[in-house]
């Protein structure tokens, strides 16, 4: 990392390119039977290790700017690969954004924030095929829980393993796309009324 700094790689880029592409290099790399378990999990420990140092964790309420939405990141609560969602979460703060992450709360606990919160999207991260059945009782539930549901958005790489994994899991819309997320945000400057109540 400092010698990416040393060479003029500013933290964004590593935070957003770097990161992700060593994390998809590792996955490859199992895949291919080419690295161990313990090889993968220690080279992914590294990146987070390297995340964090770049972007210190966050309180859950961060003051948002006046033009950015407030939102929820779950990540499932058995998905072990969350190195995605804290690049994501990571990304979307540097826009302005207060990124509260759900990371493997208890339902109870989940419908506590949701009841006790109002948020521009919900967002769910998840990784594999495995998890789709989960999304969708999760969907089922945060809709009996919020009475004006904003959107909720399925990101992850998920979406690359299940092409139908929008419409199965019953959310709004599917991105991997920080940017995309808040095209797709019900959300207005916080000095007018929100769109959902």
């Amino acid at each position: 990392m400092a010698e990416m700094q040393r060479a003029g790689i500013g933290w964004p880029d590593i935070i957003d390119h770097y990161i992700p592409e060593a994390a998809r290099k590792l996955g490859e790399a199992w895949c291919e039977d080419e690295l161990s378990f313990a090889d993968v999990s220690i080279g992914t420990a590294r990146l987070q290790a390297m995340l964090h140092e770049l972007a210190p964790e966050w309180p859950d309420a961060v003051a948002p700017g006046l033009d950015a939405p407030d939102l929820l990141l779950i990540v499932m609560s058995d998905c072990h690969h969350t190195l995605g969602a804290m690049v994501a979460a990571a990304q979307l703060r540097r826009k302005g954004c207060s990124v509260r992450i759900s990371l493997g709360q208890s339902r109870a606990d989940l419908i506590g924030v949701l009841r006790n919160g109002r948020f521009d999207a919900i967002m769910i991260s998840a990784s594999s095929a495995e998890c789709l059945e989960k999304v969708q009782n999760l969907v089922k539930n945060i809709r009996r829980t919020v009475l004006r549901c904003p959107p909720i958005i399925l990101g992850g790489t998920l979406l690359e393993v299940e092409p139908e994994a929008e419409m199965l899991s019953g959310v709004d819309h599917a991105t991997s796309d920080p940017g995309r997320v808040l095209d797709l945000c019900e959300w207005a400057p916080r000095n007018q009324s929100r769109a959902y109540g």
